[in-house]
């Protein structure tokens, strides 16, 4: 089992360190693969140290045994599992299993056009990293007659003095991710349809094969995420109805950590929020799906309820709604940007995040529009704002607050060839405005405020 920690013992209180120049910076503790329990006993020597590191310990005690919990349920479940059918018989199942999602895989393959293609996506700059940012190239090279698929992530720099470096496992989930987003929801996602999947790293790269003491604070999100859309790139220039478009970043303030001194228990708190990252791309089939976050979790966060993160941490949520025209434009929509402001309730908070897209803000497909970039703002006491870094720790006084801007998604195919009444529903949601479904999306609206066919039509012809 895996689960993420509010506090990891780094020498900033957060979870990420996007800026850590090495594993000693990030001041975590390091173990190698060592026993927490044995004979179902734990060993109270390493929750001791974990405790001692840990600025919230007792938040972190209670995660610790529910990790161990969920763990000793699997091992119970698994050989009860084993008890009622035979090792022998589950076994078999397995290989059998493995065996037919390989063949669903090299079916599914044998469907994309044969050719090499490549394509990059950028990182925006953080300190550590080139003024330019960090571009992230992939190679694909689609075999369809074999059944098979080839990712080349080994034309990138080395790995930076910085937390975006990824590990090797996340290097290969990140391409795993841009496969299967690319190629449909209903192959199994499993060690036999990865066997149809060849993905070549390079060691001491940003997206391959680190070397201790390499950071790697922020592996499961920023690069990994430029990685996704690196492949989802190459895969959509092999034709029409293949790839997504760009998603958007993540780690905006909006789903920063969270610390300081409590006023009402006087105590440490530190907790990651997600208060809303709607980031989710276009593809060939439908709509964004809005609250993605980001590529490694696909949807599966839940957006925080303003009124427990009110309650659990000492904080006013001011603002938070989507804003309109910032959409990706498409046949298929890319998310439009969420803004999200919050600040302090009678003390200080320290705001750490690792945002990306404010430069590089996502790109559509296959004549796709770009999706709203990522921002983030101090409000003053005076009501004035300042533009914050991409990546920061940001201590707010009382009185002041953060305002956070997410990232869209990119846009799937021409907003021409959008169905009018989506471009219709997506006006009256308020997503987009009249002026940019005429100007953008061809559509046109009579003076009940419904499509006029005839005039849309005409629009259309004329922009083709």
């Amino acid at each position: 089992t895996k689960a993420h920690q509010a506090d990891c013992g780094n020498s900033l209180p957060t979870t990420y360190m996007g800026t850590a120049v090495d594993v000693y910076n990030e001041g975590a503790l390091i173990f190698p693969a060592v026993r927490v329990q044995e004979d179902y006993k734990t060993n109270e020597d390493i929750v001791r140290m974990c405790e001692m590191r840990i600025r919230v310990p007792e938040q972190w005690k209670g995660d610790f045994l529910a990790m161990i919990g969920s763990a000793r349920i699997g091992e119970r479940e698994l050989l009860d599992l084993g008890q009622e059918i035979g090792w022998d018989r589950l076994s078999a199942f397995c290989g059998q299993w493995f065996d037919y999602s390989e063949q669903r895989m090299a079916a599914r393959l044998a469907t994309l056009p044969a050719g090499r293609t490549s394509a990059a996506s950028t990182h925006d700059p953080i300190p550590g990293t080139p003024a330019e940012g960090v571009r992230i190239t992939a190679s694909v090279h689609s075999m369809p007659e074999e059944g098979r698929l080839e990712v080349d992530l080994r034309d990138n720099i080395d790995a930076l003095p910085c937390g975006l470096n990824l590990s090797e496992a996340c290097a290969r989930s990140a391409v795993l991710i841009a496969v299967f987003n690319s190629i449909g929801g209903d192959i199994p996602r499993n060690a036999g349809s990865f066997r149809r999947i060849d993905i070549l790293l390079r060691e001491n790269a940003i997206a391959g094969i680190p070397r201790h003491p390499t950071s790697c604070s922020v592996s499961t999100t920023n690069v990994a995420d430029r990685v996704t859309h690196s492949v989802s790139l190459s895969i959509a220039q092999l034709g029409e109805g293949f790839g997504t478009a760009e998603f958007g970043a993540f780690l905006p303030p909006s789903s920063a950590v969270v610390s300081g001194i409590d006023p009402r228990t006087k105590e440490r708190f530190v907790n990651q929020i997600f208060l809303g990252c709607t980031t989710g791309g276009g593809t060939p089939h439908e709509d964004c799906w809005l609250t993605y976050l980001h590529v490694g979790n696909g949807g599966m966060c839940f957006i925080d309820s303003v009124e427990l993160d009110e309650l659990y941490q000492p904080i006013i949520v001011y603002d938070r709604r989507i804003l309109s025209d910032t959409e990706g434009a498409g046949r298929h929509l890319g998310a439009p940007s969420l803004q999200v402001e919050f600040g302090p309730n009678g003390c200080e908070i320290d705001v750490s995040y690792v945002s990306d897209g404010r430069l590089n803000p996502p790109r559509g497909v296959h004549g796709g529009g770009t999706g709203g970039g990522s921002d983030q703002f101090r409000r003053r006491v005076d009501g004035s704002t300042e533009q914050l870094e991409a990546a920061a720790t940001v201590r707010l006084a009382e009185g002041e607050s953060i305002i956070s801007v997410c990232c869209g998604g990119g846009g799937y195919g021409r907003p021409s060839e959008r169905d009018p009444v989506r471009v219709l529903q997506d006006v009256r949601d308020g997503w987009v405005s009249a002026d940019r479904a005429r100007d953008v999306y061809k559509v046109v609206f009579d003076s009940a405020g419904e499509v006029d066919a005839a005039k849309t039509g005409e629009a259309r012809r004329t922009a083709a």
